[in-house]
């Protein structure tokens, strides 16, 4: 049985991790309604991006960043992100990264989605990653975990 006190941290960080999953899931589907346009890759590289892992090593991500250009109502606008959950697309390997980077290479064709309300606004690619799902429920569960003892009086 747990405090009040720990029942109340456990549905915060679960609220927390809510807020943030859903938050940006409800944007990704809100997205579902932008209008789609072919744009122009402007710019794309490819960055390694190292940190330290658990066994002091260095473990390295590459990171795919794109920059494009399109066009809605005779207006020239560009954007840079990818996806909703990150600016950048991570590949574990240069060889991935240099596959994906061959593909979005500057001056060709890009998939791009607006937000016929804010023009400005736009994104690559509209998808939700199953690890973001995972993220939301593990944070209904936790919200429910330490909110429901709460309700129902059985925290000490």
């Amino acid at each position: 049985m747990n405090t009040a006190k720990e029942a109340l941290i456990i549905a915060g960080v679960g609220l927390a991790a809510t807020g943030y999953a859903g938050a940006k899931i409800a944007r990704a589907i809100q997205s579902r309604k932008w209008r789609r346009v072919t744009g122009t890759v402007v710019e794309s590289s490819v960055v390694r991006d190292t940190d330290n892992n658990a066994d002091g090593g260095r473990s390295g991500n590459y990171e795919l960043r794109v920059r494009y250009s399109y066009g809605v109502d005779g207006q020239t606008l560009t954007g840079d992100r990818r996806t909703f959950f990150s600016r950048t697309t991570r590949h574990y390997t240069q060889s991935q990264a240099d596959t994906h980077l061959q593909q979005i290479a500057p001056g060709g064709a890009i998939e791009v989605w607006y937000d016929p309300a804010n023009p400005a606004e736009s994104v690559h690619d509209r998808a939700i990653p199953v690890m973001w799902w995972i993220v939301l429920a593990f944070g209904l569960v936790f919200t429910l975990g330490g909110a429901v003892p709460i309700l129902l009086g059985r925290v000490r």
